[in-house]
């Protein structure tokens, strides 16, 4: 469903937080803490950091907002568990850069 968060719709400005994180190996999890700088999250963009083609390794990422203090977002990386088996499970590249963009208020 498509939000349209402009000034007129929101009591604040909207602020952009954004930077790279480091996949934690093992686990394909990051996290951002948005403490301080938002008290709202309203959208989320993730992009691999990655010069070549990933071939069979992180393909998808997702993200959860954690309400609780601190404030942040956890993301999440997934790779296919083999070559013709498109089950997802968690990446366990520890090397993984991923760019975030977060916009909040």
């Amino acid at each position: 469903m498509e939000t349209i968060h402009s000034p007129e719709t929101i009591s604040r400005p909207t602020k952009m937080v954004a930077g790279e994180l480091t996949l934690s190996g093992g686990a394909g999890i990051g996290a951002v803490s948005v403490v301080g700088k938002l008290s709202k999250v309203v959208a989320v963009s993730l992009t691999l950091k990655n010069a070549v083609a990933p071939a069979l390794k992180d393909q998808r990422l997702t993200y959860g907002v954690e309400t609780a203090t601190p404030l942040q977002v956890d993301v999440y990386s997934w790779s296919p568990a083999g070559v013709g088996d498109p089950t997802l499970i968690a990446s366990s590249d520890a090397t993984q850069v991923v760019s975030y963009m977060i916009a909040g208020y």
